[in-house]
């Protein structure tokens, strides 16, 4: 049975929602569709804040199984830039099921990157990496996302730490799934909108697109991040971030397919405040370049 499946996994399968006090409103960071919302609870007492995931029951619908795999995945987590679900349990009274995850009081990476202007920008560079470290830790279990983004990413209040959430679109390494049912638009992969194939390409995209939006907004931390890759930019998907912000070169160079009239989705101006460092398809001059 459910409780079974969940205890196999080495998840507490004992507590009751009654153990619970839980907040009326949901959370800012709630995944708030038909499938499930998001709330800021205390366990026993008042200094044992936690979040719990509900998965409202609704008949002939699958909102059990993906509780199930999302329960599963969770549970194999072990990073401390990723969430990790420390109890689950079905409200026998009402047929619901709940996630009980850690509770991080710092906010959104979208606040800190795009609201929070007074927070200081060594702590936002961190931010940023701890993310990029747990998608890695992710995709090295084997799990894709499918929903890489700021609003799916917490930051811990004080040491800036960012652990990687939103695990209702998890999937296996690759597949394909319905792409009405995939993520968000505005950060899906390409291939994702067309069949809904996916890999963990899909997620190193969304990345891309949170580099992108950086650069648009010309913030501070924007002017101090380096980017390179040991592939041609389009194929890294880093090309709306060199479009922004332009390539690396001691020297001014034009760029040659604007002036040899060559149609491009790239702009390929070189200069002095580029950003971006183009080794071409060659992993031997990363290897250079890092030594």
């Amino acid at each position: 049975d459910c409780s079974r499946t969940l205890a196999s996994v080495g998840l507490m399968v004992t507590r009751t929602l009654g153990m619970y006090n839980i907040d009326a409103k949901p959370l800012a960071v709630a995944n708030q569709d038909a499938a499930h919302t998001v709330y800021k609870a205390t366990f026993d007492d008042a200094d044992s804040v936690v979040v719990l995931k509900e998965f409202k029951a609704v008949a002939g619908d699958d909102r059990i199984d993906s509780f199930l795999y999302e329960a599963g995945i969770l549970s194999r987590m072990n990073h401390p830039c990723v969430a990790r679900a420390m109890a689950a349990f079905l409200d026998d009274e009402r047929g619901d099921a709940y996630l009980e995850m850690p509770f991080y009081a710092g906010g959104t990476l979208k606040q800190w990157l795009n609201v929070e202007a007074g927070r200081p920008m060594e702590g936002k560079k961190r931010a940023l990496a701890a993310l990029a470290r747990g998608l890695e830790y992710v995709h090295a279990q084997r799990v894709t996302h499918c929903d890489v983004k700021p609003d799916n990413a917490v930051v811990e209040r004080g040491s800036g730490r960012t652990v990687l959430v939103g695990f209702g679109l998890a999937a296996p390494e690759t597949g394909s799934r319905d792409s009405g049912t995939v993520g968000t638009p505005a950060y899906m992969a390409p291939e994702l909108v067309n069949n809904g194939e996916f890999t963990a390409k899909a997620d190193v995209y969304s990345i891309g697109i949170v580099l992108n939006e950086l650069a648009r907004g010309n913030s501070a931390l924007a002017s101090r991040i380096v980017t390179t890759s040991p592939d041609v930019t389009v194929s890294t998907n880093l090309g709306p971030w060199v479009n922004q912000r332009g390539i690396f070169s001691l020297d001014m160079r034009n760029d040659v397919f604007r002036d040899e009239k060559v149609a491009s989705a790239q702009k390929w101006l070189r200069h002095g405040g580029g950003q971006h460092f183009e080794l071409g398809i060659a992993e031997s001059n990363l290897f250079l370049m890092l030594a």
